[in-house]
């Protein structure tokens, strides 16, 4: 029972991952490895668990599959797979329950376990290029007036007598985002800051983030699962 396997395909992750950062290219069958080796992380966990219910164990080993989604299904693994009851009597039944989303309120788990069933036996990975307005800016004479994250709203602005290093700036007035006054003047423009945001095909999330905390998440609850682990030898 060794944490080493589960922790070597996060580090795999985390490079991965930090390659698709530089380059913002992101073929789909790395998003797919990344995320098997995120699931097998858990599976891992899963059949270090049994081993360490029983380490002596002989014979045909059960399938021993991490489960998740419903509460139901974590008690029937430790009933039936490890044939412990009450399921209560191992430590290990609350560390299970308390990485699904039921306990923690959050949807990232189901989501990567059915994404990685998806991709594994049906289809590939879909992915979608998005360009996203991130920030706009009212530029005059070489100076941000006003910023706004994301696309510039349609309220009124209204800019005038204003000085920029001692130089009297063009009087500008916006109305609903188009120029009433100033539009026409060579020192005054809105600034476009655009970047690509590359997403789970119909899903309004983006890959690189997603994967990030699915890390994250991971990484911390697999070295809490194999603390609690040892403690039972």
């Amino acid at each position: 029972m060794d944490r080493t396997g589960a922790l070597d395909l996060l580090k795999e992750v985390e490079d991965t991952l930090q390659n698709l950062q530089k380059t913002q290219i992101i073929p789909p069958v790395k998003v797919k490895g990344m995320l098997e080796h995120l699931r097998s992380s858990l599976e891992y966990l899963a059949s270090d668990t049994f081993d360490a219910h029983f380490p002596d164990f002989k014979g045909k080993r059960p399938r021993t599959h991490f489960p998740y989604q419903f509460p139901d299904r974590i008690d029937s693994f430790f009933t039936k797979t490890l044939n412990i009851r009450p399921p209560e009597k191992s430590p290990m039944l609350q560390v299970f329950h308390s990485i699904q989303d039921y306990s923690t309120g959050e949807n990232w788990l189901n989501m990567m376990c059915n994404l990685t069933n998806e991709v594994k036996h049906r289809n590939p990975i879909s992915l979608k290029n998005e360009e996203v307005v991130v920030q706009s800016a009212l530029n005059i004479m070489g100076m941000n007036m006003v910023v706004f994250n994301g696309e510039m709203p349609n309220i009124p602005i209204t800019i005038k007598n204003v000085s920029v290093n001692g130089i009297k700036a063009p009087d500008v007035v916006l109305r609903d985002g188009k120029f009433i006054q100033g539009g026409d003047d060579p020192l005054v423009n809105i600034k476009i800051t655009k970047e690509n945001k590359i997403k789970f095909h119909g899903q309004e999330i983006e890959v690189i983030p997603y994967i990030q905390l699915c890390l994250d998440k991971l990484r911390k609850f697999i070295n809490y699962a194999y603390d609690t682990l040892e403690k039972l030898n």
